[in-house]
């Protein structure tokens, strides 16, 4: 129970705080408790698409987060307490309801065994701002009531007075937050991502926030966005049944307006008789034939200076046109097959009775049954039939691993690189501004070649940098090369995450950081390692491109 000092007659006398729930005391623990009882009323109303995260320990952890935060507020740390969400995987729930989301270092010092999603922004608790934006990472959704304390910017390292490290990807909603410690995350509800979510959750994220304000914010409050979801325009019956009734039809003469018909005076029946429409001179240049007619434009509320305007031309009227200005887009669509026929590097070789009697390196057979062929580069023999499906599934030479062609091909699926100057600088070339790579891969079908042909692959999204330098320029050409002959990315299991058929890093290393960690500069090898992964896919140097 809390008390708070007094001085009375000189002396220090202790009285106890008048909590407005006599039956509750105002301490940490009484907190807790009418946070959870919320919740669980919370719960009950909105059973249908949200549960509980955790109703056994949820008094407890609770508890540890209030009194982190009030730990927060002594030394002068932000303590605000907002919603945000996190994704996780089914077996996990039990440990979670117990324990709370943990760090690596968390779990590891408990020894608690769970599948390992990576740690690229640093070892916390990855929660995002946007509901939906990283539902690849697990089939269960978790509410989270986050408390940041203070917050730096990627790239940053937890070195004791940072708290938090937030992760900006260019979208707002892309956004996410790497908690250092579990008793700053909070796991209030869980969920399956489904329409009814999408459709309740914005109003339900506030009702949660206020409560969060009411019982751990000191009833402080701040406007907190909230994801928002296109739906559909609802039409009203009336609206329906205007859309079907037919419009108007204009009179489709431009020659000379129809006059009205005036209306019969009211004290006489004489039916008055219509003024005829004066004819129209034409002159030689006009035509006779009706024209569609255009709509009028009201120049009386014009002003003059307006209308007298000069017509701008279509770059200065389309606003996309300055966004895009500057930049290059390279469009590549991946292969069918690697392989097309009739081969354009195989040759029908003669052939010894010695030669004859050598084995395929592909069937184990010899070349006197079927047609034999060699390539062109590297010489090599092998059945027809034997080559011809080898090089559907790889370019290279089954025995020599060179490229049957003389230009190489890789695995990529399709997709599109956009290349930009940004005035930005690289670490360790600060006289230079850089120049942006955006990679954008779209979620497709497998080719033949992929390792589950036929199957869906996942989408991605990379970012890289260089530098705008002579060294950086002339890498820059062998990369579009590479791109432009799918060597970039390939389809496989992701290291960083575990999730199979995801779009991955082929062995061309980029730097997606400006400056800090393993993915970012200075790196004074950088050069070096790239243009010798690019030697080894047999890409041209940059003089001959």
């Amino acid at each position: 129970r809390e008390y708070k000092v007094r001085e009375i007659d000189g002396k220090e006398q202790q009285k106890p705080l008048q909590s407005p729930f006599p039956c509750v005391p105002s301490s940490l623990a009484g907190k807790a408790l009418k946070f959870g009882r919320a919740i669980a009323r919370l719960e009950k109303k909105e059973s249908d698409a949200f549960s509980a995260g955790i109703k056994s320990d949820l008094f407890n952890l609770t508890e540890r987060m209030i009194r982190t935060r009030f730990d927060f507020e002594l030394v002068g740390f932000p303590t605000r307490v907002d919603i945000a969400y996190h994704y996780t995987r089914t077996e996990n729930l039990g440990t979670i309801r117990v324990n709370g989301l943990l760090s690596k270092a968390e779990r590891s010092a408990s020894n608690i065994n769970s599948k390992f999603n990576g740690s690229t922004y640093g070892d916390g608790i990855y929660c995002a701002r946007h509901p939906a934006a990283y539902k690849q990472y697990g089939d269960i959704g978790i509410m989270v009531a986050q408390l940041k304390g203070k917050v730096a910017d990627f790239p940053a390292k937890f070195d004791g007075t940072i708290h938090s490290i937030v992760v900006k990807r260019g979208d707002e909603n892309l956004e996410f937050t790497v908690l250092e410690k579990s008793c700053q995350c909070l796991p209030l509800f869980t969920f399956r991502w489904n329409n009814t979510v999408a459709a309740k959750i914005p109003a339900f994220q506030r009702e949660v926030q206020a409560l969060l304000d009411l019982h751990i914010n000191d009833g402080l409050s701040s406007k907190s966005s909230v994801p928002t979801y296109p739906r559909k325009p609802q039409v009203t019956p009336a609206q329906k049944s205007k859309a079907k009734r037919p419009a108007p039809q204009p009179c489709r003469s431009t020659l000379a307006p129809v006059a009205k018909r005036p209306a019969p005076p009211a004290s006489t029946s004489v039916r008055s008789i219509p003024a005829q429409p004066r004819k129209r001179t034409l002159l030689p240049s006009q035509s006779l034939t009706p024209a569609r007619p255009t709509k009028r434009p009201r120049t009386s509320a014009i002003p003059a200076s307006r209308s007298a305007a000069p017509k701008l031309s279509p770059a200065q009227t389309t606003p996309q046109q300055a966004v895009l200005s500057g930049q290059t887009v390279l469009q590549y669509k991946a292969l069918d097959s690697l392989y097309c026929h009739p081969s354009p590097f195989c040759t029908r070789p003669l052939m010894t009775g010695t030669q004859l009697s050598e084995l395929c390196p592909i069937c184990m057979d010899t070349y006197f049954r079927g047609k034999v062929v060699k390539l062109k580069l590297c010489r090599h023999h092998f059945h027809k039939v034997c080559i011809d499906e080898a090089l559907k599934h790889s370019p290279l030479c089954p025995v020599c691993r060179i490229p049957a062609s003389r230009e190489p091909r890789g695995q990529m699926p399709s997709g599109s690189m956009t290349i930009e100057k940004v005035s930005l600088s690289c670490g360790g070339w600060e006289k230079y501004g850089s120049i942006k790579i955006r990679y954008s891969i779209p979620s497709g079908i497998q080719k033949m070649y992929h390792p589950n042909p036929k199957a869906k692959h996942g989408s991605a999204t990379r970012i890289a940098y260089l530098p705008d330098s002579m060294e950086g320029n002339q890498l820059l050409k062998r990369l579009k090369y590479a791109f432009e002959h799918g060597l970039t990315f390939t389809v496989g299991t992701s290291v960083t995450t575990g999730i199979s058929d995801s779009v991955t890093w082929s062995s061309i290393h980029h730097k997606t950081c400006l400056r800090g960690g393993i993915h970012g500069y200075p790196d004074a090898n950088y050069f070096m390692n790239c243009n010798s992964a690019l030697d080894n896919l047999h890409v041209p140097p940059a003089d001959r491109l």
